[in-house]
């Protein structure tokens, strides 16, 4: 205020709060998104940013922020053994790769999956724990690359087995002919 008078103080708290609500508006869509994708629910996006707005606002006033640093920590050895899985299947193992590669000149992807990996699991917690509590080396790194090498290793000896499977379905509920499914040529439409 002393030297940018009162103005200067407008234009810092203007264009904190533009900010945070183009936070809030990323947020309330990604939780709308994440709930009509994975529950096939539809939540109303006024009623879940001012939800979110509200527990965002709790939080800071609760000293949130003291603990952000050991989340993002946290989050470091947890996302990537994902990639390490993922990599690892898809290079290496290749068990669950062949409705992939059939699908791929239609450019499509396959109508089935698998609807679970139980093995895949006990490998992403086994390498989050090498990432979180080895102290050698990069835990972010060591978590990939556990992940990785156990994937491969339990993959090629015939440990990783998929469970279930799960359909590829349209919006409305119903799973498309595979004729239907192909993609029209550009122009042809």
């Amino acid at each position: 205020l002393s030297t940018s008078g009162a103005f200067g103080v407008m234009v810092v708290l203007m264009s904190t709060a533009k900010i945070n609500d183009w936070n809030l508006y990323g947020s309330s869509l990604g939780v709308v998104n994440f709930f009509q994708v994975v529950f096939r629910k539809r939540l109303h996006r006024g009623v879940v940013t001012v939800v979110l707005g509200i527990a965002g606002t709790l939080l800071s006033a609760v000293g949130i922020m003291t603990h952000f640093t050991e989340f993002l920590s946290l989050l470091g050895v947890m996302i990537p053994p994902i990639g390490g899985i993922i990599v690892a299947e898809y290079w290496v193992v290749k068990k669950m790769r062949k409705p992939l590669d059939d699908t791929r000149e239609a450019e499509t992807l396959p109508l089935t999956s698998p609807t679970w990996v139980p093995m895949s699991l006990v490998i992403w917690v086994v390498a989050f724990c090498v990432g979180k509590f080895y102290d050698g080396g990069i835990p972010a790194l060591n978590s990939l690359a556990t992940a990785f090498l156990l994937y491969c290793a339990l993959g090629l000896l015939g440990w990783v087995k998929p469970y279930g499977t799960s359909t590829l379905d349209d919006e409305d509920g119903s799973s498309p002919a595979p004729a239907a499914r192909a993609t029209t040529p550009a122009g042809a439409a």
